[in-house]
C-alpha cells in the first residue's frame, strides 16, 4: 500500500471513529445518520481489501521463494541428465546433443526442456541406469515439473490477489 493510500485509509478510520462516537448527534433517517452508515460500510469494505492486498503479496513472495526451490531442484535434474548424456555420447555419438539445457531460460521455457529431456531419455533409459542414474530419474523428473508448475501457478495466484485488492482500494 502506496503512502496516499494508507493516509486515505487512516482518513476514513478517523472519520468513522468520529461518526460512531458522535453517533447521539445524528437522529434516525438523517443525513448525518445515512452517511455515517456508508461511511462504515466504505471503511470495512477498505479493510478488507488492504488485508487482501497484504496477503497477496506475501503470498507472492512466499511464491517467488517456493518457486525458486522448485526451478533450482528441476535444473538440477536437468544438469544431471546433461552430464550423463554427456558421458553416454563417448559410446552412443550425438547422444550429449539432445541434451542441452539453453542459457537464461524464461520458465515456461525451462519446463518445455525439462519435457524434451523426459521424452528423449525414455527411449535410452536402461543406458541411463547403466550410467549410474536412479531408476527414477525420469519420474523424478516429471516430479520436479510438476512441483515447479504448481509454484508458478500459486505464485501467479497470489500476484493477481494482490493486484485486484489494490484496484479495490
Amino acid at each position: 500500500m502506496e503512502d496516499k493510500e494508507l493516509r486515505s485509509y487512516e482518513m476514513v478510520l478517523r472519520v468513522r471513529t468520529f461518526l460512531t462516537e458522535e453517533a447521539a448527534r445524528f437522529p434516525a433517517g438523517s443525513l448525518g445518520a445515512e452517511l455515517s452508515v456508508r461511511v462504515s460500510d466504505a471503511a470495512t469494505e477498505l479493510g478488507s481489501h488492504v488485508a487482501q492486498q497484504v496477503s497477496g503479496s506475501t503470498s507472492a513472495q512466499q511464491g517467488t521463494a517456493t518457486k525458486g526451490v522448485a526451478r533450482d531442484a528441476l535444473q538440477d535434474s536437468l544438469e544431471r541428465i546433461r552430464r550423463t548424456a554427456r558421458a553416454m555420447a563417448r559410446t552412443m555419438p550425438g547422444l550429449d546433443s539432445k541434451f542441452r539445457i539453453p542459457r537464461n531460460s524464461t520458465d515456461q521455457g525451462l519446463i518445455g526442456t525439462a519435457r524434451a529431456f523426459a521424452a528423449d531419455a525414455l527411449p535410452a533409459k536402461a543406458d541411463f541406469i547403466r550410467f549410474s542414474m536412479p531408476a527414477t530419474f525420469i519420474d523424478d523428473l516429471n516430479d520436479h515439473i510438476e512441483e515447479f508448475e504448481t509454484a508458478l501457478t500459486q505464485q501467479q495466484s497470489a500476484r493477481s490477489t494482490h493486484v485486484s485488492a489494490k484496484a479495490g482500494i
